[in-house]
């Protein structure tokens, strides 16, 4: 996941939960585990990741392990993003 992506993922996370501290959590707090998102902060946390980095999450990936941790959902949004968007390995 690259800096750009997990900042955004972060900003989008804290958007759906105004809650959480963003200077506790890294990119293996369990946030499903630790109360950090619940199912609406989760249809919300979509909205804002579709938003702010224009990827679209289908329904089927959707669920509990997308969510688990900031790794799982920048897997997530890297499979989600389109094709000429994705960071170039350089």
């Amino acid at each position: 996941m690259s800096t750009a992506h997990h900042l955004s993922i972060l900003d989008a996370l804290c958007r759906a939960n105004p809650a959480c501290d963003r200077t506790r959590i890294i990119e293996t707090t369990p946030l499903l585990d630790e109360g950090l998102l619940d199912s609406l902060q989760i249809v919300t946390l979509i909205g804002e990741l579709e938003s702010s980095l224009g990827c679209q999450i289908p329904l089927d990936e959707v669920l509990p392990d997308n969510f688990q941790h900031l790794t799982a959902i920048g897997a997530l949004v890297d499979r989600c993003l389109p094709t000429n968007s994705a960071p170039s390995a350089t």
